[in-house]
């Protein structure tokens, strides 16, 4: 009985103020729409001033007398012919070498 009681008052609110209420909802997506472009806007500028940031913090480093490095490409590991593989037939070996703090010295 009270499910039928609360769905007419339901119904008789929307009929009258559903303009209203719409009116609301949507002026509260605009505002969060704004809310998000604005933080959208704040974090690409706070990666473009970063990145402006590491670039004058190499090129301090580099130092003004000396050129820009050119990109080098990091050693190959030595093959270990000792060691029998463990690797199907058919697949390439897994081999990752990360360095840690690993900065490119001109010469």
């Amino acid at each position: 009985m009270w499910t039928v009681i609360w769905t007419l008052l339901v119904f008789v609110l929307l009929l009258f103020h559903g303009d209203s209420i719409l009116a609301f909802a949507a002026e509260q997506l605009r505002a969060r729409r704004a809310h998000r472009l604005d933080l959208q806007r704040e974090k690409t500028k706070q990666t473009v001033l970063a990145r402006q940031r590491d670039e004058l913090v190499w090129r301090e480093l580099v130092g003004p007398d000396q050129p820009p490095c050119p990109p080098t490409v990091p050693e190959q590991p030595k093959s270990i012919a000792a060691a029998p593989s463990t690797t199907p037939i058919g697949e390439p070996p897994m081999r990752t070498q990360v360095r840690v703090g690993y900065v490119p010295r001109c010469s």
